[in-house]
């Protein structure tokens, strides 16, 4: 599997191309569809993945669609987020998604792709990790020796330390690319990320 990243919008949101051969996956689609859809080329769309439904993460969406009639994956406790501006945090352009999502199973098989989630909530009630080969798609849960703020409307910090715990207890030592910034590995984070302590 190839994983290629494309930082996005004004919060140099990191999305995620994943192809085996010429299947493509997009996770967290932020921002500049145009961008995106240039990564991609003339590969084939097989699915778009959410790790949660802040609007740097599902922003291109709505371009999206009108070239792709893939389903779309995201936790259903974050589908309210897509429709409402105030809990998406898209000001002042009042973002929304219209269009139908799929839940989360607990395990994922599209194509040749296959992915483990593991439910995170704590930047939001729906966040989500998806673990796929030795890699770690953490959305806003787990960056580079930090970790998503819990202070936005369906943030819960006593939700954010049990899901940092879920993660910290995982035996083996995935290459982590998170919403933001840049990539690290779990072993690397369990040993300097003072909120895995």
């Amino acid at each position: 599997m190839d994983i290629q990243t494309v930082k996005v919008g004004i919060l140099q949101t990191n999305c995620y191309i994943l192809s085996i051969n010429d299947q493509v996956i997009i996770v967290d689609p932020g921002a500049k569809a145009d961008r995106i859809l240039n990564a991609i080329g003339q590969r084939k769309v097989i699915a778009i993945l959410l790790t949660h439904a802040h609007f740097d993460h599902i922003g291109a969406l709505n371009d999206l669609m009108t070239h792709f009639t893939c389903p779309i994956y995201l936790h259903e406790d974050d589908e309210p987020l897509l429709i409402n501006p105030e809990l998406n945090y898209s000001f002042p352009k009042r973002f929304v998604v219209d269009a139908k999502t799929i839940h989360y199973p607990n395990a994922l098989q599209i194509g040749e792709f296959n992915f483990e989630v593991i439910e995170t909530p704590g930047h939001t009630e729906g966040s989500v990790c998806l673990i796929i080969e030795n890699i770690m798609l953490s959305g806003d849960t787990l960056f580079m020796q930090s970790v998503g703020r819990t202070d936005l409307k369906t943030g819960n910090p006593s939700k954010m330390k049990q899901s940092l715990r879920k993660l910290k207890a995982l035996d083996q030592n995935y290459d982590i690319y998170p919403g933001h910034d840049d990539p690290t590995t779990l072993n690397q984070e369990k040993a300097q990320n003072i909120y895995l302590k």
